[in-house]
């Protein structure tokens, strides 16, 4: 029975042993992992300012980009109506034109 229980608690010992070692691995690992996620936070704080600027400088050109489609949305309208009111002086030309070799034909 004294050996039973002197196997036992060697069992218990090596195992404890064993766990002891693993977990100061794995406190080791976490220790190495935040090193190394302090170290990517403090070069992504470095980096996130000049990303905030591209950000922003996109930003800013994508809303130029939406105006320059509406100025030349409207530049084609404003053609459009330039085109129709040059039209309508031609007609109106021709018009006074035909009005007046019409009265002087008339007169003769």
């Amino acid at each position: 029975e004294r050996c039973f229980y002197k196997d036992l608690l060697q069992l218990y010992s090596t195992e404890s042993s064993k766990v002891r070692k693993d977990t100061e691995t794995i406190r080791k690992r976490i220790k190495k992992v935040d090193a190394e996620i302090k170290q990517k936070s403090v070069e992504l704080n470095k980096i996130l300012p000049e990303f905030e600027e591209y950000n922003t400088a996109f930003e800013t050109n994508s809303q130029k980009l939406e105006i320059l489609k509406d100025a030349k949305i409207l530049l084609k309208k404003e053609m459009f109506i330039k085109k129709q009111e040059a039209k309508m002086l031609s007609t109106r030309r021709k018009m006074k034109k035909n009005q007046i070799s019409t009265m002087k034909k008339l007169q003769r």
